[in-house]
C-alpha cells in the first residue's frame, strides 16, 4: 500500500512473534498435571490444550479494531446529565434524546454513541450517567424498561448490564442518582418514589427505604455517604439516615420542587428549585445564604468546586462562579444559547463542562474562563423521509424544524432548504410523477413546491386542523389528507383548494391510498375499517369490516388489490384482498422468548412501505426495520440505528431498502438479503457524509471539515486516513446511478497507532517518555505556541533526552498578560511517520489556584524563563521578486515590480500601526547589490537575520513572487520555489534543486527558526508569454496545493495562494501587475480591503483577494481563484497595518486593450487595401495613449474587456472616405471619419485612424 510501507513489516514480525509463542505452547511438553487428573484422558486432553491454544491465538487476532469515521453529531434534545472521566480525558453526557455519548474533551468530538432503551418504540429520555467501578463502565438512568444499566464502553460490542429490583412488578424509571463516596455503590430515585440502592460490582439491589409521604425530585449523598438528602415537589429537603434506613429530618427551603442537589465535603448543602431560587446552608445550623433569585435550575445546574471554595451555578443561560468565603461572584461564563441545565467541575478542579436546553455541551477552563470547546453536533433527529420516483432526489422532513431538507443523491449536489412554512414540518412528499413536493405543517397549511427550483408554487388557505398525513393522486390531479380525524379530505392540486369531504368512518383515519387509475381513493381508520370512495362523487363503494382490533390498515401495494394492516392484537401482520373483503396472508410477530434480539414490536405509529413489485414489504420496529419477503415466515432485521426508525422507504428498482431514524441518520440497505450499504448523515442546512460498513466513506467538502476517524477511544484526523478510506461517488455506485462497485478495504486491517505520551517540565526543561504501542515508535515533534521547534526529540526511543526551553524562550510569549497563552505541544508518530497523534498540550505558565505561575501539573519551579525587558510588537517582512532567471527562457515581467510594490506598501501601512519597529527586507533580481538579489543564499540570511530580531509577539509576512513548481509522484513530492539561478523548470536534476530551488521542507526550516508567532505567506507566481490572453501563467498542482497545506499546519499560518489546483495564475499588462498582487494594493487603495476604522486585518484583506481576482481574471478571458487557508490551531485574525488618507498606495493606472481590428470596404465586402493588417501593426509598436490611458494591443480578435476599432470604408477616385466606430464589451462608445486620403497612401491613412481614435479616446 502506498504510504505504508513500514506498516507491512511491522505486523509481519507482530504475527510471526505470536505464532512462535503459541507454536511453542502448542509443542511444549504436555503439563503433567493433566495427565495426573485424568489418566485416561491423555490424548484428548492434548487435544483440547492445543485446540484451546489456537482459538487463543485466533481470539486475540480478532481484538484487532478497525478505524471507523467519526462524525459531529450532537444531542437532538436537552441535556440532562454530564459527567467526567479522573483524568479529565473523557465526558459522559446524556439527553432528552435518550442518546450516550462519550466525548473526548482534548479535541470536543464525540467518540460513541449508545442508546440503553434497546427494546423500546417510543421516545424514552436519559436522566443520569457517571463513571463507575474504576471508570470501566458508565451507569445510565432512564425512563426506558431498562431503567438502570451500566455501559461497557471500551468494548466494541458494547456490552451492558442491567440492574434490577427482583420483588418489583416492573423496573420503574430512575429519575436521579448518585454514587457513594468510595465508588461501590449508587443510590437511585425512581417514578415510583423509591429510593434504593444497587451495589455497582455485583449488581444487586443492596437496600430499599420507606417511602415518604412527599413527592421526591433528586438525590444526592452527604459528606460521608452515610446520610443522604432528597428534594421533594413542595419545596422540602428530607435528609436520611442510610445506616438507620429511614428519614430523620425535613427542612423547608423552598415554595416548590427542589430539583438540584449537592453538599460539599465542609458539610454545605446546595439546593436549586423550580422556584428560581438557589439557596446555600448549612446542614447542621440550616443557616442560609440565597445565592440567586434568578437561577433558573430544572436539573444538576449548580456544583461545587473540589475544594469547596467555589461554586459555579446557572444564571439561565450564563454560568456564574461564586466566591463561596467571599460571598461574592467572581466570574460570568457566557456561550449557551438558551439556559443551562447541568454544570459538573471536573476532579482536579480545572474544568467545568455544562449542558443546556440548546443540545449542546460548553466545557470551560476555569482559572481563565475561556471557553475550550463546545461541544455540540449537526445532525437532526429524522422524522420522515421520501424519495422522488426516480429515487434521485430524498426529501426529509426533521424534528422541530420549519424547512424541509431536499437532497439529490445522484448528483450529491449540496443540500437545498425549502422555506415557507411558520411552524413545524409535520410531513412531506413527492408527487408520484416527480413535478412537485406536498408538505403539512402546524401552521395548519399545505404548500406545493417545485422542489428542483427550491420555490413555492401554491399555498392552501389556513385551514380549521393541521394536515397529518396525505396521499396524491398517480396521475397528480388530487390529494387526500387527515388530521386524524374522522373525515377525509380531497384536494385538488393544481388550484391548491378543497374538493370535499368524505366521511363513513367511525374512528381516527391513520392511512390514504389511492387507486393506480386514479378514480378512487381508500382510507383505513382505526375502528378497523377499510372504506372506498368514487372521486366523481365523494360516495362511498365499499367497506371491509373488521374485527375489534384487527385491521389497522398502515400501506397499499403498488396495484392497489392489497392493503397491510398490523395487528398487535393478535401479534400478526395481515395482507388483505380488497376485492374479495379477506386475508391473503399472515406474517406472524411472536417470538421465542429465549431470543429476545428476535422481539418485534408495533404500535400505532408503526410504518411499512411495499417494494415496487409488491413483493416485499419493509416495516418499522422500534430501533430496527423488518424486511419481509412474501411466503417467508421469519423478516430480516435491519440493525443499527441509535433510535426509533421513523421512516421505511425502497429505491426505484426495489434493490435497496431505506430507513430513517430519530438518530438523525439515514440507512441503505441490500433490499433483497438486507445487510447495511451505507450510512448517511444531513450535517447543518448543506452538507452530508455517506459511510460504508467497512470505514468507505463520500461525504461533502464542508462535512469533511469536522469529520474524523475513531479507533478505540481515540479519535485520528481525517486527512491522516482520508487516502485509504475516502471513496468519491460511494453514494452513487451504492444507489446504482454510477457504475463499478466501492472498492474493498478489509485487508487494512487494524492501525499502527502512535505511542502514548506523557510529559513534565522540570528545572526549565522538558521531559518526554512515550509509551509503545502497536505501530512502533517514530518521530516525536515538538511545538511551542503551534510553531515546530524540533522536528523528531525522541530519534525512535521511549525516553527522550531531556528538551532545554530556555534555548527556546524566544517561541514564547514574554508580556505578562500572555504568558497563560504560551503553550508546549508534542505529537508522536509511528515507526512509518505516517499516522501522529493528537497534540499533548502543557501549558507552563497556567495560573496557579494559589496565585502566580506555574506549569500546570508540574511541581512548583518547573518552568522559570527570564525574558529581557520586551518593547512592543514588531513586524517583519521578508519580500523576494524573481523576474529575471538565469538564461531568458524563463524570465517574468512583473514579479519584482510585484515585490517592491507590496514592502513599500506595508512598510508605510506597518509604520502607521508599529511605529519604528518595521524591518523589511527587499531581495529582487533588478537590484544593483548582489547581496540583494533573490539568490538561495541571500534568501537564507534574511531568514537568519529576521530568526536572530523576532519574538513571540511579533508578526511575520513572507512574499514570494516568481516561479514555482513541484517536484516528485505521488505523496513523494514537494513544491519547489526557483531562485534567481535556475534557468529552466525541470528540475530533474538534483544539483539544481538542492542548490537553485527552496523545497517546501527547506522553507518549513528556515520558517520555524522564527520565533513570530502572527504569520503570513502570500505566494503570488507566473511564467511569461507573448500574447495578452497567455501572458504569464503557472500551474499549481494539487501536490503544490497539498504543499501548501503542509505549511500552513506545521507553521500556524495564514496562507494565501494565487489560484486553485487545476487553474493557473496569470500576469495582466493592462494592469502591469500580477493579478494577486494588483487585488491586495487595490483592496488596500480602495480601502474594500481593510476594516472600517482602517486597521489592515489579514483576514478581512485576503478575502478581499480572493473575491476579486477572480472578477480581473474574467476580463482577460480566464478563469482564477486564490486560496485561502487560515491555520488550524489559531483561525483569529489580527492586524499588520493600518491604512491612512495620506499613504500612497503604488499602483499604476490600468492599461486598456485594443483588439484585432476589423475594416472592409463597403462595396466589395474585403478589406483589399489590408487596412485591419496594417493598422494591427502599428497598435503593436505604437499604443494609443488618449483619456482612457495607454491602449494595448492585444493580438486576438476577441479578448475580453478589449477596446475594438471597427469600419467601412469606400474607394472613390483614388480617394478613400471611412466611417469607423470604437466598441467596448459589445456596445459603441465612439464614432469617427476619415476622409480624403489616398488609396495608395495606407500607411497615411493608419496614422489617419489613429489620431481620430486618440482624439475620441
Amino acid at each position: 500500500m502506498e504510504g505504508h510501507g513500514d506498516l507491512l513489516p511491522l505486523v509481519m514480525i507482530k504475527m510471526i512473534q505470536m505464532l512462535v509463542v503459541f507454536t511453542k505452547l502448542i509443542f511444549a511438553p504436555f503439563p503433567t498435571f493433566l495427565p495426573t487428573l485424568y489418566p485416561q484422558n491423555q490424548m484428548i486432553m492434548r487435544d483440547t490444550y492445543i485446540l484451546s491454544a489456537c482459538l487463543l491465538l485466533f481470539s486475540i487476532c480478532s481484538l484487532a479494531q478497525k478505524p471507523v469515521p467519526g462524525l459531529p453529531v450532537g444531542h437532538g434534545g436537552q441535556i440532562t446529565s454530564i459527567a467526567f472521566s479522573s483524568d479529565n480525558r473523557f465526558a459522559v453526557s446524556c439527553g432528552e434524546d435518550g442518546l450516550v455519548k462519550l466525548w473526548e474533551l482534548a479535541t470536543g468530538r464525540v467518540l460513541k454513541t449508545w442508546h440503553p432503551a434497546k427494546d423500546e418504540i417510543e421516545f424514552r429520555p436519559t436522566l443520569a450517567v457517571a463513571f463507575i467501578n474504576q471508570e470501566k463502565e458508565i451507569l445510565v438512568g432512564s425512563t426506558s424498561n431498562n431503567p438502570l444499566v451500566a455501559w461497557d464502553y471500551m468494548s466494541e460490542e458494547g456490552h451492558f448490564r442491567i440492574f434490577t429490583d427482583p420483588q418489583a412488578k416492573s423496573q420503574l424509571a430512575v429519575l436521579d442518582f448518585d454514587i457513594s463516596k468510595n465508588g461501590n455503590e449508587v443510590l437511585a430515585l425512581t417514578n415510583g418514589n423509591e429510593l434504593k440502592i444497587w451495589n455497582l460490582k455485583s449488581g444487586k439491589l443492596v437496600k430499599k427505604f420507606p417511602e415518604p409521604a412527599g413527592k421526591m425530585t433528586s438525590v444526592c449523598y452527604g459528606t460521608d455517604s452515610k446520610t443522604a438528602y432528597t428534594g421533594t415537589r413542595k419545596g422540602k429537603v428530607l435528609k436520611w439516615s442510610l445506616k438507620d434506613d429511614g428519614q430523620v429530618e425535613e427542612v423547608k427551603m423552598h415554595d416548590r420542587d427542589v430539583n438540584a442537589l449537592s453538599v460539599s465535603k465542609e458539610g454545605k448543602v446546595l439546593s436549586g428549585s423550580i422556584d428560581n431560587t438557589l439557596k446555600l446552608w448549612d446542614a447542621e445550623t440550616k443557616d442560609v445564604l440565597k445565592i440567586s433569585a434568578n437561577a433558573y435550575a430544572p436539573g444538576h445546574s449548580s456544583a461545587f468546586s473540589p475544594d469547596g471554595k467555589h461554586l459555579a451555578y446557572a444564571n439561565n443561560e450564563n454560568l456564574v462562579i461564586w466566591d463561596i468565603e467571599n460571598k461574592v461572584a467572581v466570574d460570568t461564563l457566557t456561550g449557551h444559547a438558551r439556559g443551562i441545565t447541568e454544570v459538573r467541575y471536573s476532579q482536579n478542579g480545572e474544568l467545568l463542562l455544562s449542558g443546556s436546553f440548546d443540545k449542546s455541551l460548553i466545557l470551560w477552563e476555569v482559572a481563565s474562563g475561556k471557553t475550550v470547546h463546545h461541544l455540540t453536533g449537526y445532525s437532526k433527529m429524522i422524522r420522515q423521509m421520501d424519495f422522488s420516483p426516480d429515487k434521485e432526489t430524498a426529501c426529509i422532513v426533521h424534528e422541530f424544524s420549519k424547512e424541509i431538507t431536499v437532497w439529490n443523491a445522484k448528483k450529491q449536489e449540496g443540500q437545498l432548504q425549502l422555506k415557507g412554512h411558520t411552524a413545524d414540518l409535520i410531513a412531506a412528499r413527492f408527487s408520484p410523477q416527480g413535478n412537485f413536493l406536498l408538505s403539512s405543517a402546524d401552521d395548519k397549511t399545505l404548500i406545493r413546491w417545485d422542489y428542483k427550483k427550491g420555490i413555492q408554487q401554491a399555498a392552501s388557505k389556513k385551514l380549521e386542523e393541521a394536515v397529518q398525513d396525505f396521499a396524491i393522486s398517480p396521475d397528480e390531479r388530487y390529494a387526500l389528507t387527515t388530521s386524524y380525524g374522522k373525515t377525509l379530505d380531497l384536494w385538488d392540486m393544481e388550484k391548491m383548494e378543497h374538493i370535499r369531504t368524505l366521511t363513513g368512518h367511525r374512528g381516527k383515519v391513520t392511512s390514504l391510498a389511492f387507486s393506480p387509475d386514479s378514480r378512487f381513493a381508500m382510507s383505513g381508520s382505526n375502528d378497523n375499517s377499510v372504506k372506498i370512495f368514487d372521486l366523481k362523487n365523494g360516495r362511498q363503494v365499499a367497506d371491509i369490516p373488521g374485527q375489534a382490533d384487527r385491521i389497522t390498515p398502515v400501506a397499499f401495494s403498488p396495484s392497489g388489490k392489497y392493503f397491510l394492516s398490523v395487528s398487535c392484537a393478535y401479534s400478526q401482520v395481515e395482507i388483505w384482498n380488497i376485492e374479495s373483503k379477506s386475508i391473503a396472508g399472515t406474517f406472524s410477530l411472536e417470538y421465542d422468548a429465549e431470543k429476545p434480539d428476535e422481539k418485534i414490536y408495533c404500535g400505532s405509529k408503526t410504518k411499512a412501505v411495499f417494494s415496487p413489485g409488491g413483493k416485499r414489504f419493509l416495516m418499522t420496529s422500534g430501533k430496527d426495520a423488518l424486511l419481509w419477503k412474501m411466503g417467508s415466515p421469519k423478516p430480516v432485521f435491519l440493525r443499527g440505528h441509535a433510535d426509533l426508525v421513523k421512516s421505511v422507504a425502497f429505491s426505484a428498482n426495489g434493490k435497496v431498502a431505506i430507513t430513517g431514524s430519530y438518530d438523525g441518520s439515514m440507512k441503505l440497505w441490500n433490499g433483497l438479503d438486507g445487510s447495511l450499504l451505507a450510512t448517511i448523515n444531513h450535517l447543518g442546512d448543506a452538507d452530508w457524509v455517506a459511510i460504508a460498513p467497512g470505514g468507505l466513506f463520500d461525504a461533502s467538502p464542508g462535512a469533511m471539515q469536522n469529520m474524523y476517524f475513531v479507533q478505540g477511544l481515540e479519535s485520528i484526523e481525517l486527512d491522516q486516513l482520508k487516502e485509504l478510506y475516502y471513496e468519491p461517488g460511494l453514494l452513487a455506485m451504492l444507489m446504482g446511478f454510477k457504475e463499478g462497485e466501492p472498492r474493498s478495504v478489509e485487508a487494512l486491517g487494524e492501525l499502527a497507532m502512535y505511542p502514548e505520551i506523557s510529559a513534565t517540565i522540570r528545572n526549565n526543561k522538558l521531559h518526554i517518555r512515550l509509551k509503545k504501542r502497536s505501530g512502533g515508535i517514530g518521530k516525536t515533534s515538538v511545538f511551542i505556541n503551534g510553531s515546530e521547534v524540533l522536528e523528531d526529540a525522541c530519534h525512535g526511543k521511549a525516553n527522550c533526552p531531556a528538551i532545554d526551553l530556555d534555548l527556546y524562550k524566544n517561541h514564547f510569549f514574554s508580556a505578562d498578560t500572555n504568558l497563560a497563552k504560551n503553550v508546549i505541544s508534542i505529537r508522536a508518530y509511528n515507526v512509518g511517520n505516517w499516522l501522529k497523534s493528537p497534540a499533548y498540550e502543557r501549558y507552563p505558565f497556567a495560573k496557579s489556584s494559589r496565585g502566580g505561575t506555574t506549569a500546570d501539573n508540574d511541581p512548583p519551579g518547573g518552568l522559570s524563563l527570564s525574558f529581557a525587558d520586551k518593547p512592543e510588537p514588531s513586524f517583519h517582512a521578508i519580500v523576494i521578486g524573481t523576474s529575471d532567471y538565469a538564461g531568458s527562457d524563463i524570465d517574468l515581467n512583473f514579479p519584482d515590480k510585484d515585490a517592491i510594490a507590496i514592502a513599500e506598501t506595508f512598510e508605510k501601512t506597518g509604520k502607521k500601526f508599529f511605529g519604528d519597529r518595521v524591518h523589511i527586507t527587499l531581495l529582487t533580481t533588478e537590484a544593483t547589490d548582489k547581496n540583494k538579489r533573490p539568490s538561495k543564499g541571500n534568501i537564507r540570511r534574511a531568514f537568519q537575520k529576521t530568526a536572530r530580531e523576532a519574538t513571540a509577539e511579533d508578526v511575520l509576512l513572507l512574499f514570494l513572487a516568481g516561479h514555482g513548481t513541484t517536484y516528485g509522484s505521488g505523496g513523494q513530492s514537494d513544491f519547489y520555489y526557483l531562485t534567481k539561478d535556475c534557468g529552466k523548470l525541470n528540475l530533474d536534476n538534483a544539483d539544481v534543486r538542492n542548490n537553485l530551488c527552496i523545497s517546501t521542507d527547506t522553507l518549513t526550516a528556515w520558517l520555524k527558526g522564527i520565533p513570530a508567532k502572527k504569520r503570513v505567506v502570500i505566494m503570488d507566481a507566473c511564467h511569461s508569454g507573448k500574447a495578452a490572453k497567455n501572458i504569464g501563467s503557472r500551474d499549481l498542482s494539487g501536490s503544490q496545493k497539498r504543499e501548501l497545506e503542509r505549511l500552513k499546519d506545521r507553521n500556524g499560518m495564514f496562507v494565501l495562494a494565487s489560484s486553485e489546483s487545476n487553474q493557473k495564475s496569470w500576469e495582466d499588462q493592462k494592469l502591469r501587475q500580477g493579478l494577486l498582487t494588483y487585488s491586495l494594493l487595490y483592496g488596500l487603495q480602495s480601502r474594500k480591503g481593510v476594516k472600517n476604522n482602517g486597521a489592515v486585518d489579514i483576514l478581512c484583506l485576503f478575502q478581499f483577494a480572493r473575491d476579486h481576482v477572480p472578477e480581473l481574471a474574467s476580463g482577460i478571458d480566464e478563469e482564477q481563484t486564490p486560496v485561502l487557508t487560515i491555520p488550524s490551531q489559531e483561525a483569529s485574525s489580527f492586524s499588520i497595518g493600518w491604512m491612512d488618507g495620506d499613504i500612497n498606495i503604488p499602483l499604476d493606472r490600468a492599461n486598456n486593450f485594443i483588439s484585432q481590428s476589423m475594416f472592409l470596404d463597403r462595396n466589395k465586402m474585403n478589406d483589399h487595401l489590408l487596412l485591419s493588417k496594417l493598422l494591427d501593426e502599428h497598435l503593436a509598436e505604437d499604443p494609443v495613449e488618449g483619456k482612457l490611458g495607454k491602449m494595448i494591443f492585444a493580438d486576438s480578435r476577441e479578448a475580453g474587456n478589449a477596446y475594438a476599432i471597427r469600419g467601412l470604408y469606400q474607394v472613390k477616385n483614388g480617394m478613400v472616405s471611412l466611417d469607423g466606430r470604437v466598441f467596448h464589451k459589445g456596445q459603441e462608445i465612439a464614432a469617427f471619419k476619415v476622409e480624403n486620403v489616398g488609396a495608395d497612401k495606407q500607411r497615411e491613412l493608419v496614422r489617419s485612424v489613429v489620431e481620430a481614435v486618440n482624439g475620441e479616446l
